[in-house]
């Protein structure tokens, strides 16, 4: 008997249609809907019909379907395209954290106790996580740019050349001298007391 492995396997490597793969991701609109809701719905289908005409139609066999498997990276690698050329866009008016403070917190979180992170309160913790987090998203944000997505403005060529880089696509290596297990302790500790705040409990 194949082992569920084996047959997620086997299953990731079906062919699916393109047009299925397309109508998987479309939303459908309530007549009824908030029109604030109804337009970003509007703006989700749209975005997947030009995933549908620029990506998909271009990498379609001649059956016009791909792997099972391929659907979701393929789709994550165009949408982080538009990000990417939305955050250089914007970069300028955006916050970036110099390496020396992001350096500080890494340090002072990994090296504090629980005690001593309860005391510098919830607002500085929040605070502290932000500043790694959002100086890991940039870091990404600069190397995909640099291998990716400013090598050429056509979506087709961002997915193979995605799929040519896997270690970057998939955060790696982490900067900053973090490992994935360094961030999920970083992440728990802060968590931890975050999620535990002085409240009333009820009697």
């Amino acid at each position: 008997m194949a082992s569920s492995e084996h047959m997620d396997e086997m299953m990731l490597a079906q062919p699916i249609r393109i047009t299925d793969a397309a109508s998987m991701m479309r939303r459908k609109i309530p007549k009824n809907e908030k029109p604030f809701t109804a337009e970003v719905l509007r703006c989700v289908n749209r975005e997947v019909d030009e995933w549908y005409n620029r990506v998909l139609l271009h990498i379609a066999d001649g059956g016009g379907c791909i792997q099972a498997g391929r659907v979701e990276g393929c789709l994550r690698y165009f949408l982080e395209g538009k990000q990417a050329i939305s955050y250089q866009k914007y970069k300028a008016n955006m916050i970036q954290y110099p390496e020396e403070m992001v350096m500080f917190w890494i340090e002072k979180i990994r090296d504090s106790s629980i005690t001593e992170l309860f005391e510098m309160g919830p607002y500085i913790l929040s605070q502290a996580w932000q500043i790694i987090y959002t100086s890991i998203v940039n870091h990404f944000a600069e190397k995909k740019w640099e291998v990716v997505y400013s090598l050429s403005d056509n979506p087709a060529t961002w997915d193979k050349l995605a799929n040519a880089n896997p270690h970057t696509m998939n955060h790696r290596p982490m900067p900053f001298g973090l490992s994935e297990d360094t961030i999920r302790e970083l992440r728990e500790k802060i968590d931890t007391v975050l999620k535990n705040p002085v409240t009333v409990v009820p009697q």
